[in-house]
């Protein structure tokens, strides 16, 4: 019988790269499972209490094969009188969250972080009229210089007034000022314009 290998091959080459992505990453993970690599999967709810009976925290935990073991999905943190403190949502088969709001005692918003991907993230402080009143960007990379491993961190800062207007606005390059530093008064006047050079 004639093999149909070659005919295939040559169809599957023709496909687009997307597809064939797809294809690649299909076939990868039928080889995992047919290796018996994930055998298992323990989904299990948690919940913790305080002594007084409130629950203080709750959420689901993952594990694989009863060794590789993390939380997933969205997790809940509550002070001893029940009310929300954090929500934490982390990132799918991974144990980092991805999204982590912060609430005062009375239930108002303090803080929103939220983690891009393994190497920046965003985050937010807020007055307790939900306007925001600090932000920041931050990325991280890791180094090698000399022999010698860091890691290299950059941060754009841009604090607010309660009115919405800016406070100062900022970067730092692994915690030292960058490039830029400004402050303004309440109206939205400049009255510091910092530039560094290197």
């Amino acid at each position: 019988m004639k093999s149909s290998m070659p005919i295939a091959i040559n169809v599957v080459f023709h496909l687009a790269k997307d597809t064939m992505k797809q294809i690649i990453t299909l076939l990868l993970s039928l080889i995992i499972v047919g290796c018996g690599i994930i055998q298992n999967r323990d989904v299990k709810n948690v919940t913790e209490y305080y002594s007084n009976g409130e629950i203080f925290f709750e959420g689901q935990h993952v594990t694989i094969n009863g060794e590789i073991s993390y939380p997933d999905g969205e997790w809940k943190i509550f002070y001893p009188d029940g009310k929300l403190k954090e929500e934490i949502t982390y990132f799918e088969s991974y144990s980092i969250p991805g999204i982590t709001t912060k609430y005062d005692t009375n239930g108002i918003l303090l803080s929103r972080k939220e983690i891009k991907d393994y190497n920046n993230y965003f985050y937010e402080e807020y007055y307790n009229d939900g306007t925001v009143k600090l932000s920041k960007y931050y990325e991280h990379e890791f180094l090698k210089e000399d022999g010698i491993n860091f890691i290299d961190t950059l941060e754009d800062i841009v604090e607010y007034y309660p009115n919405g207007n800016k406070k100062s606005e900022y970067r730092l390059l692994s915690g030292m000022y960058y490039e830029k530093y400004y402050e303004y008064n309440q109206y939205g006047d400049t009255i510091v314009n910092c530039e560094f050079i290197d």
